[in-house]
């Protein structure tokens, strides 16, 4: 009985290994490609992420410089009209000093 049972029971063991080492390679290719479309998606997320906040940065940097520009004109317009209107108004002579910015970016322009 033994004898004729060697057959079948060594045919299993063959398929049996066979299965688990089939399952094995498979189971590293499969990892292996999950893992190259997972890194070329991750690539392409972080790529997108860093374009992304460049341009935030640049509209943010730029809008800086706008309203910083904006502010700093309507304040030395201001300024100079104020000192305009106080000379018309001053009997006495005003001396405007040369570390006056408003004198010095008016000269400017």
């Amino acid at each position: 009985f033994v004898v004729t049972s060697a057959i079948p029971v060594g045919l299993f063991l063959i398929v049996l290994v066979g299965t688990a080492v089939s399952a094995c390679i498979v189971l590293i290719l499969m990892e292996g490609f999950v893992m190259s479309v997972g890194g070329v998606a991750l690539i392409c997320v972080l790529c997108a992420l860093a374009v992304l906040s460049f341009a935030i940065s640049g509209v943010l940097s730029i809008s800086y410089a706008v309203i910083s520009s904006l502010i700093n004109y309507l304040y030395v317009s201001r300024a100079s009209t104020t000192k305009q209107e106080r000379c018309e108004n001053s009997t006495q002579p005003v001396f405007i000093s040369s570390s006056d910015p408003s004198v010095n970016s008016s000269k400017s322009e």
